[in-house]
């Protein structure tokens, strides 16, 4: 299926189902079959070849679709032997269908958790209140009309609002996923026309067995977008990007947009205008399940409304705690100061924070530089990563982080974190702009020592260079490094007869030894010493010494 491809296996798929349609319910059914089980190689192989960090999610999809399949078998194999007479509702294809969907909700749900970073409670509450509204429409068109068919035996009308309550539940993970963080890639975008096909399908089933609207060729259509809903979610399952479907995304800032409010604004509204569309028809009991949604309604709204306002607090006091942080990282002197004052900022950010530690790299591997809290943590990572990113694992009951520093582009250390629960995204990101702070302070440091050192070094050039004297610079070999321009005018010899060479051999040998004791005792006293000219005459000079490296 791999070596197929998605969009091989799409194109044959569509083409398929394409040529089916003329043959009515009996084609498009055998066409339903032959994708079906061609879908479910196609989700297991793509998730045994590309490997996503929750592949139990497509191995879910893949049984969802199997169990849709073995109830189009059963429907097959117990169809009444009256053409003309109906089939038995509920049937033996029910129980199937009903796995599917709830194998469907299942692979759904867990994708929604796993592209969240941390649990963020106001999704699912938004995501509740957007299907609040659905579920009151679900309840007027639907199950309410199953309550009253006349149609419908007990057992049937249990099924049927069985059927209405499951689909709602799989709009409920849907709609985490579509307003949760992660990534959009292809394989979003066809698992997205996938799921509003299987949604399509059950609205045409439940309309024309609600008895709402009759609609000509229901069964027809359901089980074509059906038979396009299976497909589209095989071509994702095949794309390079479902791998990327699970991964929790890198921007965790909970936001509330325009098209969430607008969302939850329309679902408040629908029991209302159910109320006022046709109060004359509805008994007692429906008008009250109605009133009761509408009231659950306004109440997570008011609820959303604080938590809003918690969070604007929340993050007033976490802007303040790292505004403190990063004034106190900009005074800090030294890295010493610098690790003090991240960790502070760390602890004052992070709610759950047992400890913390910076480590910085060196070529003995990590060197402590400070820590707070109880344990000698050490970092996550045995070596600096190749590439930018954190790391995390929990270790005896505390979840680790690692977010890496540096300094310019050399990796400087790590920023080692303790939390007894993963952070929240606010007060996670906060810290790792404080960690970012800390690599642009050591970069302007190392900056300012640049500055300072060519600083100095030019003083000290133009101080040397307009010296009558000899300056000389020599290292812990005795060699001459540097000589100023009155050298080789004194000594008659050229710069490159002088630097390079050790500065003994430019000292009369029956002077060595007052030479030695000069170079033992730098700083001391000044000595009258015979140095040799570039045409062999021997020079009286008085020489100091001072040691540069203190």
């Amino acid at each position: 299926m791999i070596r197929l491809g998605w969009k091989r296996f799409l194109g044959l798929g569509l083409a398929l189902i394409a040529l089916s349609t003329p043959f009515g319910l009996d084609g498009v059914g055998i066409a339903f079959f032959v994708v079906g089980l061609a879908s479910v190689a196609a989700m297991v192989s793509g998730a045994r070849h590309y490997k996503p960090r929750r592949a139990a999610i497509w191995y879910l999809f893949a049984a969802a679709v199997a169990s849709f399949l073995l109830g189009g078998v059963a429907a097959e194999l117990t169809l009444p032997a009256d053409p003309l007479a109906a089939a038995p509702f509920p049937g033996w294809q029910e129980p199937f269908d009903l796995i599917g969907y709830l194998g469907s909700v299942a692979a759904v749900g867990l994708m929604a958790r796993a592209r969240q970073a941390s649990r963020d409670r106001t999704i699912t509450l938004d995501a509740a209140i957007s299907m609040g509204g659905v579920g009151a429409l679900a309840w007027a068109v639907f199950m309410s009309s199953y309550l009253h068919s006349e149609v419908l035996s007990p057992l049937g009308k249990a099924t049927g609002i069985c059927f209405t309550l499951v689909s709602l539940a799989l709009g409920f993970v849907t709609v985490r996923v579509a307003i949760g963080p992660g990534s959009r890639p292809v394989a979003y975008r066809l698992l997205s026309i996938a799921v509003s096909g299987g949604f399509l399908s059950e609205a045409a089933l439940e309309l024309d067995l609600s008895g709402r609207v009759r609609l000509p060729g229901s069964e027809l259509a359901s089980t074509l977008i059906a038979a396009l809903a299976v497909l589209f979610t095989a071509a994702a399952a095949l794309h390079p990007t479902m791998a990327h479907l699970t991964e929790p995304p890198v921007d965790v800032t909970p936001r509330v947009t325009r098209r969430r409010l607008v969302a939850m604004t329309i679902a408040v509204l629908i029991p209302p205008v159910l109320l006022l569309a046709e109060p004359a028809r509805r008994a007692n009991v429906e008008s009250a399940a109605i009133v009761g949604v509408w009231a659950v309604l306004s109440a997570m709204v008011m609820l959303r409304i604080w938590s809003l306002a918690k969070d604007r607090e929340h993050v007033a006091d976490l802007d303040q705690a790292l505004a403190g942080a990063e004034a106190s990282l900009v005074a800090a002197p030294d890295l010493s100061q610098m690790a003090i004052a991240v960790l502070d900022g760390a602890a004052a950010l992070v709610g759950p924070l047992r400890w913390a530690s910076l480590h910085s790299w060196g070529e003995d591997g990590w060197v402590s530089v400070a820590r707070r809290g109880p344990g000698i943590p050490r970092p996550v990572a045995t070596a600096p990563p190749i590439g930018p990113g954190d790391e995390w694992e929990w270790r005896h009951g505390d979840l680790v982080i690692d977010l890496h520093f540096s300094a310019g582009e050399v990796h400087a250390g790590v920023v080692t974190i303790g939390c007894t629960s993963r952070p929240d995204p606010l007060e996670l990101g906060r810290v790792t702009r404080l960690v970012h702070d800390l690599s642009r302070a050591l970069e302007s440091a190392a900056l300012r020592e640049d500055l300072v050192r060519e600083r100095s070094e030019r003083r000290f050039r133009a101080l040397v260079e307009r010296s009558t004297d000899i300056v000389m610079v020599v290292d812990s070999d005795h060699v001459v490094r540097f000589v100023s321009p009155a050298g080789p005018r004194l000594l008659n010899r050229s710069e490159g007869d002088i630097v390079g060479r050790s500065y003994a051999e430019l000292v009369v040998p029956d002077h060595l030894e007052r030479f030695w004791a000069l170079v033992e005792r730098p700083g001391q006293e000044l000595a009258e010493l015979q140095l040799v000219t570039g045409d062999g005459v021997s020079r009286w000079f008085e020489i100091s010494a001072a040691d540069w490296h203190g």
